[in-house]
Order: structure tokens, then sequence, then C-alpha cells
């Protein structure tokens, strides 16, 4: 006798590996960015911190990370973010 139903697995997705990357020192709205205005021209690990790094070191400012992901059902998704620093926000 089977007290629970059996659900098919969920798709998972591993987003560790290379991110594209942009530093802004100064942006007036952080919460909407209007990301076209940005290169993404640096590559950045995640998982890891932008600000360890010499070229920003204990850079001060908002950094934006991108990944571009093919989902392949409709539907809702769930993102677990496993660590972050003091704020974010993910459109």
């Amino acid at each position: 006798m089977e007290f629970y139903p059996k659900y098919p697995r969920r798709e998972q997705y591993d987003l560790n590996g290379m991110w594209d990357f942009t530093f802004v020192p100064d942006l007036e709205h952080p919460t909407r960015p209007d990301f076209d205005q940005f290169a993404f021209a640096d590559q950045m690990p995640v998982p890891g911190v932008f600000d360890i790094y010499p070229d920003s070191m204990a850079a001060r400012g908002t950094g934006f990370y991108r990944k571009i992901v093919n989902i392949s059902t409709a539907g809702e998704v769930l993102l677990k973010l496993a660590g972050l620093g003091r704020w974010a926000a993910v459109f």
C-alpha cells in the first residue's frame, strides 16, 4: 500500500560556471536597471564574489551577473540561490 503519491521528478539545471558580468559603480535605481545599457564584457565564476579580485578589490557599487537559461517546460520555476551577499535581486 502506498501512502504518498508518486510525482514525476523535476528537471534540474546546474547554473554554476562562468556568467556574463558587469560592474556599475554608480547606479541610481539598482532595482530597475536597463540592461541594454550594459556591455557585460567580463566573465565571472558563479559561485564567486566579484570584489575579491585585484581589479575590483573592495569595490563599492552594483555587480550584475547574467546567465541565459532555456527552460524546456512551461509553468512555474523554482530558483534556489545558495549564497548571496547582503542584497540581491533576480530579474
